[in-house]
């Protein structure tokens, strides 16, 4: 009686340490595959949890930094793209005024704008400035380079969360390795 009853909580004992084992077993599992299962770009930074890699949280707040300051650039650039637009738009449109403005000077020599009513001193001083009003080639050239200033930081980056993002990824591979390596334990 007394050695079955000292056998049944040895194996009761037995089974309670396998199924801890076997609970242990299923979580390394289930982490495991979490993390293979996990990729590692700026969308799934953004719209998963990142504490099953195990990374940097510097790491991580360096992403989000400079993942808000990519969005605002893409905002900007969007908005001067748009300018641009409208000033090349604006563009055709004083051309065309200046070449009528010309056109009209030329038919009736006068020294007064026809647009603004303004007396220059003279036809020709009149014909210069019509012919060299620049006021919006000005406001695009001004645009073009605040354009390719952005699109010079956009570029830095974007370079910057590619190198977190490579970070990231050795996190991913490492809490991988420490992962199978713990499994291989139990």
């Amino acid at each position: 009686g007394v050695r079955i009853s000292s056998l049944e909580a040895s194996i009761t004992l037995n089974n309670k340490v396998l199924e801890s084992f076997r609970l242990d077993k299923d979580a390394l599992d289930n982490n495991i595959k979490q993390l293979l299962d996990f990729e590692i770009s700026m969308t799934s930074i953004i719209s998963n949890d990142l504490g099953i890699i195990g990374s940097t949280s510097d790491s991580i707040e360096k992403f989000y930094e400079n993942f808000t300051k990519l969005r605002n650039i893409e905002h900007t650039e969007k908005y001067i793209k748009e300018v641009q637009s409208s000033l090349s738009k604006q563009m055709d449109i004083a051309e065309n005024m200046a070449s009528l403005g010309v056109e009209y000077i030329n038919l009736h020599e006068t020294n007064k704008c026809p647009l603004c009513q303004h007396n220059h001193r003279s036809f020709d001083e009149l014909k210069f400035f019509i012919e060299n009003n620049g006021l919006v080639s000005e406001l695009a050239h001004s645009n073009a380079v605040k354009l390719a200033e952005i699109l010079e930081e956009k570029n830095d980056i974007e370079k910057s969360l590619n190198l977190i993002l490579k970070d990231i990824e050795t996190s991913k591979n490492n809490r991988l390795e420490y992962l199978n390596n713990s499994l291989s334990e139990v």
